[in-house]
């Protein structure tokens, strides 16, 4: 068991890290009962952000797949927005083992089994300010939320930055202008979003697929996410299965490392992916 956890520990900050280095005109849409209804620009884009919440909290089931090598665990999701993303695995009897923090200066994974950690500044990943990105772009990611490289949020004013084509029961949404990167996404008849397509030198591409969404507070939320990283030299994917999810009543601080912990580099975190 304690080989199992191990790996677990290896495994899934050095996927997340990757995933993180890696990673309109007037148009027609689909209502809900599956017949074309006719939205203005502004109307169109309202629909697809008004679903994500402020504040949120799940069960997990974290299942990745790199190269060939399966590996599940459960854990927890807790998200504050435009402040705090935390991702807890605890295995076995709620026990925390790992966690993944991002916030809006830092990136944080604790390995509690071998009391180490990283630590990365968000300002020193030159990749995010080069390709136009930040934490509000990861952000999104997590909230299944259209985005703007650069912006906090998005807004009905931003519309001009994107393209809307409703094709096939669907509307693809391209944002006009990008530095290194070319953002897609896709919304399905009820202006949910489904798919969103990061791609990177024409070679690197992160697909975030959102399924199986379920009510929440009035609105909706994908309780699975799909997640696959191309271009890397090892497959990796990840999926992300959500239950008992809640919007209230959510307890969510940044975390103190303890001086117990050694620190090392995302360098050293790195390496243990190419011995697996």
């Amino acid at each position: 068991m304690k080989r199992f956890l191990l790996h677990i520990c290896k495994i899934l900050p050095v996927y997340l890290l990757l995933i993180l280095v890696a990673s309109c005109k007037t148009s027609k849409s689909m209502d809900s009962s599956g017949g074309i209804k006719e939205l203005s620009d502004t109307k169109y884009l309202e629909e697809v952000i008004k679903n994500a919440p402020s504040s949120f909290s799940s069960k997990m089931r974290l299942t990745i797949n790199l190269d060939g090598k399966e590996t599940s665990v459960n854990g927890s999701l807790k998200m504050k927005k435009n402040d705090l993303i935390q991702l807890s695995i605890a295995p076995i009897l709620g026990i925390e083992v790992a966690r993944i923090e991002i916030s809006k200066d830092s990136v944080l994974v604790i390995d509690r089994i071998n009391k180490r950690y990283v630590y990365v500044p968000i300002s020193t990943l030159s990749f995010l300010a080069n390709g136009d990105m930040n934490f509000y772009t990861l952000q999104a990611l997590f909230f299944n939320e259209l985005f703007l490289p650069g912006k906090q949020e998005v807004t009905p004013s931003d519309l001009s930055a994107f393209t809307v084509r409703q094709e096939n029961n669907k509307a693809t949404i391209r944002l006009k202008k990008t530095k290194k990167f070319d953002y897609n996404f896709t919304t399905d008849p009820n202006k949910q979003l489904t798919n969103t397509d990061i791609f990177a030198l024409a070679k690197y591409q992160l697909k975030w697929e959102y399924r199986d969404f379920k009510p929440l507070n009035k609105q909706s939320f994908p309780s699975q996410m799909n997640i696959t990283l191309a271009g890397i030299g090892k497959e990796a994917k990840a999926q992300i299965d959500l239950s008992k999810m809640g919007t209230d009543k959510i307890r969510i601080a940044k975390t103190s490392v303890s001086g117990k912990y050694k620190q090392i580099s995302t360098n050293e975190l790195l390496k243990l992916l190419l011995s697996l």
